[in-house]
């Protein structure tokens, strides 16, 4: 299956006219006049109207939608650091789920074209990754909502993407750049996570950090700031700069940030061993272990941002210590 290595560029390829197609359309309607959220779900209903809709998965539902979930739930079962994730999906899950799916009859009343009748599976790949870009860009606009309201607002595109974030998007590195560039009088927003009473997990935007410094606050939103604020990473790197890092943190601050952190609803390590276990391996690796360094920039930063009204000030140091070295690293890499 040579044709497998080129599944990138497809993807690629269909993310730049998707990138294009949501900045023209924000474009046009700021231009009308017309809100974000307005323009935000107006460019989401285009994007399904005019790309998910017409598509060849969509289209043959009933046949193909399996083959793209199927290939969905696949890519986390593969080492994104010894093989190309989505080549070793295409290659077998994908592929095998596509093979039982041509062998499913047609459904009644239902015009085929001879574009399902002439398919194979080569065809069909194209057609999968572009459809995985319509699907990933509709739920980026619904799930960023915050950061493509500021693209908007500020009507200056050069930084737009629809890439996952770790988190909620409000904490990110991009946002905070376009926020403090053109609001630098405003403080910027952070969002802080807790449970609700359904147990869901939703996200509080604070847009005024003093709100996060006041002397005497009660047992909820004591609760909501110090233990429910940590995304899992983030818990993990600073239970390695307690536990694992050889730096100069003193106990007091250890003890102050094991606090802070809450409880880690990861207990897998309870089960398995040490050696395949990913929750010890990011808490003894740290900074080391392999992955983004741009992931790992954000997750410092982000931890930073959660733990600046504290008195930590050895801890701050040492984030700051591992942040540059990280980005000494990218350097040399290019």
């Amino acid at each position: 299956m040579e044709y497998l290595k080129n599944h990138q560029e497809i993807t690629n390829t269909e993310l730049k006219k998707i990138l294009d197609f949501t900045i023209t359309s924000f474009k046009s309607d700021y231009e009308n006049g017309r809100t974000a959220l307005k323009s935000i779900d107006d460019t989401r209903r285009r994007i399904w109207d005019e790309f998910i809709e017409t598509s060849f998965i969509y289209k043959y539902k009933d046949h193909f939608e399996e083959v793209y979930r199927i290939y969905r739930l696949s890519l986390p079962n593969y080492n994104k650091n010894k093989v190309d994730v989505v080549k070793s999906v295409l290659k077998n899950e994908a592929h095998e789920e596509f093979l039982k799916r041509l062998k499913i009859k047609k459904v009644s009343n239902y015009t085929y074209d001879e574009d399902f009748d002439s398919i194979n599976y080569e065809s069909f790949i194209v057609h999968l990754l572009k459809y995985d870009v319509y699907q990933n860009s509709y739920n980026r606009l619904g799930d960023n909502i915050e950061l493509y309201k500021l693209f908007y607002e500020v009507n200056n595109y050069e930084d737009f993407t629809l890439e996952k974030f770790d988190g909620h998007v409000v904490n990110s590195m991009l946002f905070r750049k376009i926020f403090s560039e053109y609001y630098p009088s405003k403080k910027i927003p952070i969002a802080v996570k807790r449970i609700d009473d359904y147990l869901n997990t939703v996200y509080d935007i604070i847009e005024d950090s003093e709100e996060l410094n006041v002397p005497v606050i009660n047992s909820e939103t004591k609760d909501k700031i110090r233990k429910q604020t940590f995304e899992i990473d983030e818990q993990l790197l600073i239970l390695n700069l307690c536990l694992s890092d050889k730096n100069s943190i003193p106990l007091t601050e250890k003890i102050k940030l094991i606090i802070l952190i809450g409880e880690i609803e990861d207990d897998s390590i309870l089960y398995e061993s040490s050696s395949n276990n990913k929750v010890y391996q990011k808490v003894n690796k740290g900074i080391l272990r392999r992955g983004s360094p741009n992931t790992m920039i954000d997750t410092i930063d982000s931890i930073k941002i959660k733990i600046d009204e504290f008195d930590l000030v050895l801890t701050k140091q040492t984030l700051k210590k591992h942040r540059t070295t990280l980005i000494s690293e990218q350097k040399e890499t290019k």
